[in-house]
């Protein structure tokens, strides 16, 4: 393939061409930050178009809850706006299945509650209840990207950040009806397969640190913003608060580096000091100090979120919420 160099090279005229470029686009009315829904994080946390933010945790902390409440809100909002018909939101799935997602982003619900995955998989619903839920549901601009199984008795390959950039840009293509993504989310990085198949410890890290890196380049050419789900190391299971660090991302140090945002999640419930039955258990949590501090009840639902780092405002915070599995809402946690 011919490069052309000189699409890559800024002058001066260039330069002023894009910074022109970039106050058209914050000061077009259709422009906005992605958000929570949660105004104190929201307003502590700027994730905006072209951006890259890491929602970093440990196994069953809610990584994938929070990318897939990022995204039912996303969609959510374009619909409501009308804005843009081309408008919508990606998410690459590693982990769960494409149903599974697609159902909770979507908001699939039988007689009004969501369906879970006890209810599918030990057969608690009728025949046909899921497909006639996911017709009532209707198809607002949501796309996922995910593994499609065995085609035609081979198996294709694995998904890869390759894989995924080359979605994408059929996804944006214009000349098929092509959609802008407003917000594309990857969960979780760690699982992306190398472009090569071959997986080592070595490779491992490349593979990571090229995600990372088409993260970041997807982010910048798709003007959207961009969340990752990050396995945390082992290392915040040893600490006395444990919330991931910038330095805690696994396998690479290239995720700390391209991301403008990391957040840190954890439930208090899911970590061994408050969980029921331990020794010297706790059922309260206690944040801040001093006349600032407060105290929030341990159940299920607690979630924290804390800023590990942030290019485009406050590096530090943490925000208690109520973020029940359901999705059904994502709002701050009330302090006892």
């Amino acid at each position: 393939m011919t490069v052309d160099i000189e699409r890559y090279i800024y002058g001066p005229d260039r330069q002023h061409a894009k910074i022109a470029e970039l106050d058209a686009k914050v000061s077009d009315p259709g422009y906005r930050l992605i958000s929570f829904g949660h105004q104190a994080l929201d307003d502590a946390v700027a994730l905006f178009p072209g951006s890259v933010t890491a929602i970093a945790g440990r196994p069953s902390m809610g990584k994938s809850l929070g990318c897939k409440w990022l995204a039912k809100r996303e969609t959510a909002r374009i619909v409501d706006d009308g804005v843009s018909a081309a408008q919508c939101v990606v998410f690459v799935t590693l982990e769960e299945d494409v149903p599974r997602v697609s159902m909770a982003v979507r908001g699939v619900t039988v007689s009004g509650a969501p369906i879970s995955n006890a209810d599918i998989y030990r057969q608690r619903l009728t025949p046909g209840a899921i497909t006639a839920a996911s017709v009532a549901a209707g198809l607002p601009p949501f796309y996922v990207i995910g593994h499609p199984g065995i085609v035609n008795d081979r198996m294709p390959p694995p998904v890869s950040a390759s894989v995924i950039v080359r979605a994408i840009e059929r996804i944006t293509d214009t000349t098929k009806g092509g959609q802008h993504p407003t917000l594309i989310l990857i969960d979780y990085i760690q699982l992306l397969s190398p472009d090569d198949g071959a997986v080592n410890e070595r490779t491992k890290v490349a593979q990571v640190m090229a995600a990372a890196e088409s993260a970041k380049m997807v982010a910048t050419a798709t003007g959207a913003a961009v969340v990752i789900a990050v396995q945390a190391g082992r290392r915040v299971d040893d600490l006395a608060f444990p919330m991931p660090e910038a330095r805690d991302m696994q396998w690479a140090s290239s995720i700390e580096q391209v991301c403008d945002t990391i957040l840190g999640v954890m439930r208090p419930i899911r970590c061994p000091a408050w969980r029921p039955g331990m020794p010297n258990s706790d059922d309260y949590l206690v944040v801040g100090a001093g006349t600032g501090q407060k105290s929030y009840h341990v159940d299920d639902d607690l979630a924290v979120y804390g800023i590990a780092k942030q290019r485009a405002g406050q590096s530090s915070g943490l925000f208690p919420c109520f973020a029940p599995h359901d999705l059904a809402t994502f709002d701050a946690a009330v302090a006892s």
